[in-house]
């Protein structure tokens, strides 16, 4: 079978079924995107770092429940998000801290992955 035709095997298999394709990049999106990779992502993040993988996730969580109900102008999840941090410049930059450290962690564990499934380092 040419390389090709591997490729798009292999990438199709991927793609079918991305939770990313129909919601929000939160933990459980993110998780089951890569373990359909054989990678534990989220539980890797909480091994790696106990209280500051577990706190950037939630951050990440909370962003999303704050972004959707804004969007959707729902004055409910609104004040349910405000009960859970108020939602200032500060909270905002939290956010930020926290996407950037799990976007950080994100490469650095599939970078390792990749690297023991191919024998060397991807990037």
């Amino acid at each position: 079978m040419p390389l090709g035709s591997v490729r798009t095997i292999v990438s199709n298999r991927f793609q079918s079924g991305r939770k990313l394709d129909f919601g929000n990049a939160n933990p459980s999106t993110l998780g089951a995107d890569f373990l359909a990779l054989g990678l534990p992502l989220v539980t890797k993040i909480n091994e790696l770092h106990p209280v500051g993988g577990s706190f950037a996730l939630l951050q990440l969580q909370r962003l999303n429940e704050a972004r959707n109900a804004l969007i959707h102008d729902d004055p409910v999840s609104i004040a349910a998000c405000r009960t859970m941090q108020p939602l200032v410049l500060e909270t905002a930059r939290r956010w930020r801290q926290s996407l950037d450290f799990v976007a950080a962690e994100m490469d650095t564990i599939m970078r390792e992955h990749l690297t023991d499934l191919i024998g060397a380092p991807p990037w």
